[in-house]
């Protein structure tokens, strides 16, 4: 998986010869199509597509750990499309790279979550955030007065 024209692809180079064929994944399936596809073969036991989701989640876990030594991150949650199906896959390699590396892991863990409902995270945080800024003006996002 990698970014083409800033939107991720899953590509031929890093596919293994013929999984995407065994699965059944074509070169013009749109991208969550096709990762959901591997990320359920990876779950229930292809070992090509777990290898290919365990690095995901080993690139994935070195990015978090430079969070959480940044900014000292009691709780991390993965929430979006790419972790509704193979999210718990990520969430161990995470969990298991914190532990080990964590700046902080002799003081306290690193919480590592999965979102209750990671497909549709960034719209309820999105409807969260307006409605935070109905109810508690001030406190939401900010829109711009139209001046004519």
């Amino acid at each position: 998986m990698i970014a083409a024209g800033g939107r991720p692809s899953l590509r031929a180079s890093c596919v293994p010869p013929g999984l995407a064929d065994r699965l059944g994944i074509r070169p013009d399936d749109p991208y969550p199509r096709a990762f959901d596809v591997l990320a359920r073969a990876a779950v229930y036991g292809d070992d090509q597509a777990r290898a290919l989701i365990a690095e995901s989640a080993s690139l994935l876990a070195d990015g978090a750990l430079t969070l959480a030594n940044l900014w000292d991150l009691d709780t991390l949650v993965l929430a979006g499309p790419g972790f509704a199906v193979a999210g718990s896959l990520y969430v161990s390699e995470i969990r298991r790279r914190l532990g080990e590396s964590a700046f902080s892991r002799q003081v306290h863990p690193v919480q590592v979550d999965l979102s209750s409902n990671p497909r549709d995270a960034a719209a309820i945080g999105g409807a969260a955030l307006v409605l935070q800024g109905s109810v508690a003006p001030g406190h939401g996002p900010q829109v711009a007065a139209h001046r004519s």
